[in-house]
């Protein structure tokens, strides 16, 4: 029979996950699904970024796109928005699907766009500003968090993570797309990307970028998933073992699973 699915496994210690899907999805015979992805940034080197009298430039948000595991249409506009979390979230837990946490109110950024997510994009990769190329999209994010980012007691020993709890992605579209969107959080491409200028005692100013990432067991990446089946064609085959003679429904994202008995074996 066709089974609902209570949770899956998205992040261990041991078992750190990259790739999650981010949208709000209609399938013709499972229904909606949404998916929204939290996640931490650390510094992406053992040295703190160096501040010598600094004036913000920017912070920008950019999310690699995996292409191969993008599924359906995109040819509508997508929004996506960036909230920054208030509740804390632990490298050494164990997260499930069907949980969330709390973010603040106001969102640090947005974007409305049309998704491709086989364009290769020029990206300068740090250190070195060296060019590469793939599939990503940008978020520009609210200046007061970049300025506080500039502020050397966040560098101290674990507190940036205190002091930047981690970000909510999620899609906003308030009806279902026709694709669904997967992000590579381990992606050259994903990063907290901090512009600034340090200025010397005689004026002299010098361009900066800092990168914040994700990165092995140090830094949580989570999906929160949720399905609805009701109208669509599976609705009828969850949990009813006589329908299971007919058709199996199965599906990721912590969609329906199949349950096979065999009592006489």
């Amino acid at each position: 029979k066709t089974i609902r699915e209570d949770s899956v496994l998205t992040y261990t210690v041991d078992n750190q996950f990259n790739i999650f899907a981010c949208g709000y999805f209609q399938d013709p015979v499972f229904g909606t699904v949404r998916s929204e992805i939290y996640s931490q940034f650390r510094e992406t080197s053992s040295d703190e970024p160096a501040f010598e009298n600094p004036v913000f430039d920017s912070l920008v948000l950019t999310l690699g796109i995996d292409s191969t595991r993008s599924y359906g249409a995109f040819d509508e506009n997508y929004q996506i928005e960036v909230r920054r979390l208030s509740e804390d979230i632990s490298n050494s837990q164990i997260y499930y699907s069907d949980q969330s946490f709390a973010t603040a109110p106001d969102r640090l950024g947005s974007i409305d766009f049309t998704p491709k997510p086989t364009e290769l994009k020029a990206y300068a990769s740090v250190p070195g500003l060296d060019t590469i190329f793939g599939p990503f999209i940008s978020i520009p994010l609210d200046e007061q968090l970049g300025l506080d980012m500039l502020n050397p007691d966040w560098y101290e020993d674990g507190v940036f993570v205190e002091m930047l709890k981690g970000l909510q992605i999620r899609m906003t579209n308030t009806t279902p797309t026709k694709g669904m969107l997967s992000l590579n959080m381990n992606s050259a491409f994903t990063r907290l990307r901090l512009y600034y200028r340090n200025f010397t005692a005689d004026n002299d100013s010098t361009s900066v970028v800092y990168d914040f990432a994700i990165a092995g067991s140090t830094t949580t990446r989570h999906a929160n998933m949720e399905h609805d089946f009701t109208g669509a064609p599976i609705e009828p085959y969850l949990d009813a073992p006589d329908q299971g003679d007919e058709l199996l429904f199965l599906q990721s994202m912590s969609g329906p699973n199949v349950a096979i008995r065999i009592p006489y074996l």
